[in-house]
């Protein structure tokens, strides 16, 4: 049975619904407040690379990278880490709407807030990456534009 393809939805509908899934996470943490600013931090990172990154012979998967430069990160900041990370990835950076609503939690968020969801970000990376995929997935209909089909590559 073949199924009917669907014209998969734009990147601003898929941050949008990815970053109220991330807000509505249930989690049974006393860090969920944390957890969640963390999600919103890398999707606004995943949401702010460039289309281009994903088209070509050799497609980019960006969760290995993200993993990487966020470890490898000196920033003192959420903010600071988030557009450290974007700059390295892809300096040539887009902003949508919807990125805005990450923006203002990052920076509105209290202090605490912020340097839980880094402490986080640093020392639960590849769980948070992975959460964070699968909210994005979910949100753009089931795929990711970064996935060739190959195997992926390993995110630690």
């Amino acid at each position: 049975m073949t199924h009917p393809q669907t014209t998969p939805k734009s990147l601003e509908e898929t941050l949008s619904d990815a970053l109220k899934t991330a807000k509505e996470l249930a989690l049974q943490s006393e860090n969920a407040d944390s957890v969640r600013l963390a999600i919103q931090a890398l999707l606004l990172i995943r949401g702010a690379l460039h289309p281009q990154l994903f088209t070509g012979v050799k497609k980019f998967n960006p969760y290995p990278v993200l993993v990487k430069y966020i470890r490898a990160s000196n920033a003192e900041t959420l903010g600071g880490l988030v557009d450290e990370v974007i700059q390295v990835i892809s300096p040539d950076f887009i902003t949508l709407h919807s990125l805005g609503d990450p923006v203002e939690a990052i920076y509105s968020a209290p202090t605490a807030s912020n340097a839980e969801a880094l402490r986080l970000l640093r020392e639960e990376t590849t769980p948070l990456v992975i959460l964070m995929k699968q909210i994005y997935q979910d949100a753009r209909g089931g795929f990711d534009e970064a996935d060739s089909g190959d195997t992926e590559e390993e995110m630690a």
